[in-house]
Formats: structure tokens, C-alpha cells, sequence
């Protein structure tokens, strides 16, 4: 797990070596849970290592996400 600057006002909790959308959504779901321990309010965005480079250099996580759902 890493937490990445994306902006001045933003970072990001990247978790790492997770091989699946199913898999990230779930551990999305587990920390959005209250009683799991985490204080986790946004939702998660499941997003291969590839397209994260691309987000990262250019700025787009609002566009991936538009294109996601």
C-alpha cells in the first residue's frame, strides 16, 4: 500500500498487487464498513497499473471514472 500525491488537495491510497477488479472492488467494500476499522468515505477505483501511470501523468482520474461507469 502507498499513499500518492495526484494533486495539492488530493491524494491517493493505492493498494498494490491486487489481480483483479472483483478483488479491489471487495477490498473497497471492506474498508468503506464502519465496523471493519477504517475510516475509508470515498469510493474506490478499481484501475490497472497501466491506466494509473496514465492518470498520474495526465491528470485524469475524473475522466477514467466518467468512462468507467
Amino acid at each position: 500500500m502507498s499513499v500518492d500525491v495526484y494533486n495539492p488537495q488530493e491524494n491517493l491510497i493505492v493498494v498494490h498487487g491486487l489481480t483483479s477488479k472483483l478483488g479491489s472492488r471487495g477490498l473497497g467494500d471492506f474498508m468503506a464498513n464502519p465496523s471493519n476499522g477504517f475510516n475509508v468515505t470515498t469510493k474506490a477505483i478499481p484501475i490497472a497499473t497501466e491506466n494509473y501511470k496514465i492518470i498520474q501523468v495526465y491528470k485524469s482520474l475524473d475522466d477514467y471514472e466518467k468512462e468507467m461507469l
